[in-house]
């Protein structure tokens, strides 16, 4: 009974302190060595803005007019300064938003640095350009967030995020979790949805005068707009299949941090008031949005896309106002172990993106002769069976392992490689037969030193490469 006692009335300021500055000093690092890594990436994601003569079907499909209005700005920006800025971003917006809740600068300074590390960050980060606006205006909202009032400061910046990248919305609420009874979590709900239907509204009506005609999701992403019942709970099936599939990453990494975390607070922290009811209802909901958004449309949710998500259940496992020392110790050591624990996963997922591409690109640079002119067309006759054979094969040879992430899928996803080699023409003459038989290759390393592309001159207009069999044995 006296342990217990004493557990409850923990007190030691400076042993939680000097965990502070050791947690903040060990997710810096792991900070600047996914820099480190990132800079290593030569060739990005093949829909990224650099990759794109004219972004304006990025309009018609996903209203993203902002994007566009900036892109050839865009364009001629470092990738790296890019990413740096995206960073700042969201390390700024999650440790105001936890500092607003918890005025504790070390608290919400671990916190921030431990949503940097979700490996769905880095891989957003291959997308350097076509990010930065959607992240520039997450951090002008910071800055104003406590300046403009709610009825006006959501409307805005809603119709901003849709310009852009919409899934970064959620995250505002998480701004104005401190104080909150049932009134103002009311308010600030109702002021959030109305706003981001108010946002879709907008967006609408920018791309029908844009475009002559409304948004036109793309067939790629398979929409279902509701129209029935049926509909609507195959939506509802989609939403819930991409919620399982985002938590079995998540939950494999930092299940057992998560929940650890959560039933120490049921145990022993404070009873629970109505605002500590309030903020996490906010913060589930915020949470859960990116999901929620989909459904009308039956919209997937890529794991690039939930950071929402993934910063929600760090917020609803860290982030408590007036905490106690025993509490603030416990989210520090959370912080530091789930931190550690993500960067772990992005010291692999980095080094393997940037390891097969880079690759992809030198062997490109080698069968390609340099006396070709820039308005040459490059055709890439290798099936997308190929090309993920190829992918895995140059795995095997570097030693490079995919964790998690977003995998190539097919030959397009790399074919931009011959873009970052000053080759803007792109053609493709698959084989016929593109997705039969095993993709399976041999894990021998006796082919690694063999070329991977075979060229052959068709027209003189057109270059071919074709994929070395002698490579893929």
């Amino acid at each position: 009974m006296k342990l217990t006692k004493n557990i409850l009335h923990y007190n030691n300021d400076n042993f939680t302190r000097l965990l502070g500055y050791l947690t903040i000093a060990v997710l810096s690092v792991c900070v600047a060595l996914n820099l480190y890594a990132i800079a290593d990436v030569s060739v990005w994601r093949h829909d990224e803005l650099y990759y794109q003569p004219d972004y304006f079907h990025k309009v018609e499909a996903e209203g993203r007019w902002l994007n566009y209005l900036l892109s050839e700005y865009l364009a001629e920006l470092p990738a790296l300064l890019c990413i740096v800025v995206v960073y700042l971003s969201i390390f700024y917006s999650v440790a105001k938003s936890a500092w607003n809740t918890n005025r504790d600068l070390l608290i919400a300074l671990a916190i921030a640095l431990t949503a940097l590390q979700f490996p769905f960050l880095s891989t957003l980060l291959f997308w350097p350009a076509t990010t930065l606006p959607s992240f520039l205006v997450l951090f002008i909202a910071c800055c104003l967030s406590d300046k403009i009032p709610k009825i006006v400061f959501f409307p805005i910046f809603s119709i901003l995020f849709f310009a852009t990248l919409n899934n970064l919305y959620f995250l505002l609420p998480l701004l104005f979790l401190r104080k909150l009874d049932a009134r103002e979590t009311f308010k600030l709900l109702t002021i959030w949805v109305s706003s981001f239907l108010l946002g879709f509204l907008v967006t609408q009506i920018i791309t029908y005068n844009l475009t002559g005609h409304l948004i036109e999701v793309a067939g790629w992403r398979n929409p279902n707009p509701i129209t029935s019942w049926e509909d609507l709970l195959q939506n509802l099936r989609r939403a819930l299949d991409a919620w399982a599939r985002i938590n079995s990453t998540i939950w494999h990494m930092l299940g057992f941090f998560l929940c650890a975390m959560w039933a120490v607070m049921l145990l022993i922290g404070r009873r629970p008031q109505i605002n500590d009811l309030c903020l996490t209802i906010v913060i589930i909901l915020a949470a859960v949005a990116i999901f929620a958004s989909g459904i009308p449309l039956g919209l997937g949710v890529q794991g690039r896309t939930s950071l929402t998500y993934t910063t929600g259940l760090i917020f609803l496992a860290c982030v408590r106002e007036d905490a106690s020392d025993l509490t603030r110790t416990l989210i520090l050591i959370l912080c530091l172990s789930a931190g550690s624990t993500l960067a772990i996963s992005n010291v692999q997922t980095i080094p393997w993106y940037a390891g097969v591409t880079n690759e992809i690109k030198e062997e490109m640079r080698r069968a390609i002769p340099g006396y070709l002119k820039d308005d040459v067309t490059i055709v890439l006759g290798i099936s997308n069976r190929d090309w993920k054979k190829i992918t895995r094969k140059i795995e095997i040879c570097n030693n490079l392992t995919y964790v998690t992430g977003e995998g190539f899928g097919g030959g397009y996803r790399v074919a931009q490689a011959v873009k970052e080699l000053g080759y803007r023409k792109v053609g493709w003459c698959l084989p016929k037969k593109c997705e039969e038989s095993s993709v399976k290759v041999s894990k021998s390393l006796e082919n690694c030193e063999r070329r991977i592309f075979e060229p052959y001159r068709h027209k003189q207009n057109e270059f071919w490469l074709f994929a070395s069999k002698d490579y893929l044995r």
